[in-house]
């Protein structure tokens, strides 16, 4: 009678010691600070963090409903694919790029986006895991400084160009050593 107990506590145990990092491993997916997803090898979302939603202005239940090209904007959706590419013919592991999302509310939005790709024990592709970090900000932040230091380039170029002084030698009163200088 002892031994069937003995097996029931021991499966018991193996369970929770299996339940622990497994739910260790979600709520920190959960939780993560960046959004990260995972996507088949078509693109199509099955699983999103919190952080995601937020920064792209979905639920859960919409994002599962779509693709990582959907959201990704048209001009920058080649530069992704040409990375996907990479990583199923193996010239690299992980690949990381600037790239413009659509926010739900239709506002685009910059994130940092890396991807890997995850393969079965035979080495054959199974799905992405994608990680976005918004960098909307940091970008914005570096047009303005690229703008201003145009317009501030191009306002002293016109201002050389306009203010030029001609000086003709031995037109202007040299100070006299004998008369003092006004300060003012």
């Amino acid at each position: 009678m002892a031994e069937p107990i003995n097996r029931l506590i021991d499966r018991t145990r193996a369970e929770t010691g299996l339940r622990e990092p497994q739910q260790r491993f979600r709520n920190a997916f959960q939780n993560a600070p960046v959004g990260i997803a995972v996507a088949d090898l078509d693109g199509r979302f099955l699983e999103v963090n919190r952080a995601l939603c937020q920064l792209l202005g979905s639920s859960e239940e919409q994002l599962l409903l779509t693709t990582v090209h959907a959201i990704t904007h048209p001009h920058d959706v080649e530069g992704f694919l040409a990375g996907i590419r990479e990583l199923l013919t193996g010239e690299t592991s992980r690949f990381q790029s600037e790239q413009r999302y659509l926010h739900a509310d239709g506002h685009l939005g910059w994130a940092l986006v890396s991807v890997s790709l995850l393969r079965d024990s035979r080495r054959r592709p199974l799905h992405y895991v994608l990680g976005m970090d918004d960098i909307s900000v940091s970008h914005r932040n570096e047009r303005l400084r690229a703008v201003t230091f145009a317009v501030t380039r191009r306002l002293g170029e016109a201002v050389d160009e306009r203010c030029s002084a001609y000086v003709i030698p031995g037109t202007l009163p040299r100070p006299s050593p004998s008369r003092p200088r006004r300060s003012t």
